[in-house]
């Protein structure tokens, strides 16, 4: 598996091959770590807090994408796929989501980075230690509490989980490099697993001088 970059020019006359052009719902604003919908390029992954190439690739290619000025004018987009042997993960999920209902945009992005860093993976990360992340972000932990004992973000997990299936997500971390135009979003690259952070240059890369 790997990724491949379409070629062309972009014109909107241009035959799309139907799986180039992504059949997942719509994004809102809050789903992403960095940027918007208002971006051009959009990188969305498709991941399991729980799942050990996903924190490899949180680690040491996303977060590293995250925090380059080169790659600003990428909106990055976080969807969750809980692989069915990570019984924890679901939970977790719901977990970024309440800090995410709490601290926007920044809550979302930390605390992923945060139960990344901190998970074993593999079922690895106590439960408990899920409102200890919260309060180290700066949230509210007894809010944090409430909303993650509430269940009220278990349809969103399972709704991203449909979304990741409805694009051909079987395995985490699965990416997709996209970009904007007036009829959806327009799939550049397919990433297939834990690639390195050059490989995932190379693409945006190119996306980028395909964007313009």
């Amino acid at each position: 598996a790997g990724a491949y970059i379409m070629r062309g020019s972009g014109s909107s006359s241009e035959f799309v091959d139907p799986d180039k052009i992504f059949m997942g719902r719509e994004f809102k604003d809050e789903e992403f770590t960095q940027g918007s919908t208002k971006n051009k390029i959009v990188f969305v992954q498709y991941s399991d807090t729980e799942c050990p190439f996903c924190k490899k690739f949180h680690e040491e290619t996303i977060s590293k994408i995250e925090t380059d000025a080169k790659y600003s004018t990428i909106g990055m987009a976080y969807r969750h796929y809980p692989l069915p042997f990570h019984l924890k993960a679901p939970k977790e999920a719901e977990a970024t989501l309440c800090a995410r209902e709490q601290g926007g945009q920044k809550g979302y992005r930390d605390y992923l980075d945060t139960i990344f860093t901190e998970t074993p993976a593999n079922d690895g990360l106590d439960a408990a230690e899920l409102p200890k992340i919260a309060t180290k972000i700066g949230l509210d932990a007894a809010k944090f509490n409430e909303c993650l004992n509430s269940g009220k973000y278990a349809q969103q997990v399972n709704d991203d989980l449909a979304d990741g299936s409805a694009v051909g997500v079987t395995g985490t971390p699965n990416s997709l490099v996209m970009i904007k135009t007036d009829s959806g979003y327009r799939i550049l690259a397919r990433i297939d697993g834990a690639r390195d952070l050059k490989y995932v240059q190379a693409i945006l890369d190119q996306a980028i001088k395909f964007a313009k």
